[in-house]
């Protein structure tokens, strides 16, 4: 009888959960056009209140917000000038383009009320950073928001391009590719022969890359053969025996400032056979696939052939 009223009660909790996060996403939309409305109200024109949206306009954005760091990497590597940028997110306020800039929230959860307040032209997400239910809020309000997806190497190349038309930048868009070409070569002239490797992106859980990721693609187009290519997943949390099972010759740990490098250097160290092919790279510019990525694995790949600390 406990057994099921306990069960009875969790479910009825479960639901008021999902019942407030339906009503707060319900009263933060209302808010936001109330917010609309009382400039409107306050004597500007329905011109200046009304989204700028460029759909139909040849005219090209100015007032850009920018919902995850990445996207704002991708702007300063296709020289848009930081003035068009009029929002970004809080670890986004680190980068030269987004220092001093309007914040509107974490990329994981953004605050319409600033958006309505900034009225940009352009408002630009990530497919799996922004939540789908914000951006749905976001475009509900008529702004133009644009979604970029970076799943796979592929996919960063067509967003690049759409970017790039986007913000006619397409010139600097294709320049873009060519030097991604360039630097893949580079990275692929350090290399002598294949390898197995394992892709950790975090730790405490141990977090690991399966093949849908650019990582996945990256690390097989220079030699370093995913372990674990044949998961059909993104990034997951792997058993300790099927990491020892697929029997890696190289462990890259990529990672912030966020994590503790002794910390992952104890986890590593109880397995012997596997403790002297772990190379850290605590960089934030790896994490995002940008040119600056790419950079920044031959400084750490070159390092590491003259140290000759892992064996490459």
């Amino acid at each position: 009888m406990n057994q099921n009223w306990t069960k009875s009660w969790r479910a009825t909790e479960s639901i008021v959960v999902w019942l407030q996060s339906r009503v707060l996403d319900f009263f933060s939309l209302v808010l936001c056009l109330i917010v609309a409305a009382s400039l409107s109200l306050a004597g500007q024109s329905r011109s200046d209140v009304t989204p700028k949206i460029n759909q139909e306009s040849k005219k090209l954005p100015q007032c850009i917000v920018v919902l995850a760091p990445s996207l704002g990497e991708w702007l300063n590597e296709l020289k848009v000038h930081r003035s068009r940028i009029c929002g970004v997110t809080r670890h986004s306020s680190r980068y030269d383009w987004g220092r001093g800039k309007p914040i509107v929230g974490v990329y994981s959860k953004i605050n319409l009320e600033k958006i309505v307040k900034i009225k940009p032209d352009l408002i630009l997400a990530t497919k799996n950073g922004n939540a789908p239910r914000q951006i749905r809020n976001i475009e509900k309000l008529g702004y133009q928001v644009e979604i970029f997806d970076s799943q796979s190497i592929q996919m960063i190349h067509q967003s690049i391009l759409k970017l790039g038309k986007l913000l006619g930048h397409q010139k600097q868009a294709k320049d873009w590719l060519q030097q991604w070409q360039q630097k893949v070569n580079q990275l692929k002239r350090l290399r002598s022969k294949s390898k197995k490797a394992l892709i950790q992106v975090g730790h405490d859980p141990l977090i690991v890359s399966g093949k849908q990721t650019y990582y996945s693609d990256l690390f097989s187009e220079i030699q370093l053969n995913n372990i674990f290519e044949f998961k059909e997943i993104r990034y997951f949390r792997p058993r300790v025996s099927s990491i020892v099972g697929n029997q890696p010759d190289i462990i890259f740990v990529l990672i912030d400032e966020n994590y503790s490098k002794e910390k992952i250097r104890h986890y590593w160290k109880k397995f012997d056979f596997l403790s002297d092919q772990v190379l850290i790279i605590q960089d934030d510019t790896v994490l995002k696939p940008t040119l600056g990525m790419l950079d920044s694995l031959r400084r750490h790949l070159t390092a590491i052939q003259k140290n000759k600390k892992v064996s490459l």
